[in-house]
């Protein structure tokens, strides 16, 4: 597995009414199961502030994406 990061900024989902609602984060990590993200963690601080939420992704045999799921 391999991690990847997105630079810090401000990034809000106030905006979203539904679905995965992950809160206000100014860096996201990236964990990667070959060419395929596997699970992305928001944070409000940079790169050692809070875990704000977890999404996982799953995928088949063929690394087709077969579900996302907010963990945290």
């Amino acid at each position: 597995m391999s991690n990847s990061n997105v630079p810090a900024g401000r990034y809000s989902t106030q905006q979203v009414e539904s679905g995965l609602s992950v809160p206000e984060h100014d860096y996201i990590s990236l964990t990667y199961s070959g060419s395929n993200p596997t699970m992305v963690v928001y944070r409000n601080g940079g790169p050692g502030g809070t875990i704000v939420a977890t999404v996982s992704m799953t995928y088949d045999g063929s690394g087709n994406l077969t579900s996302v799921q907010r963990v945290s």
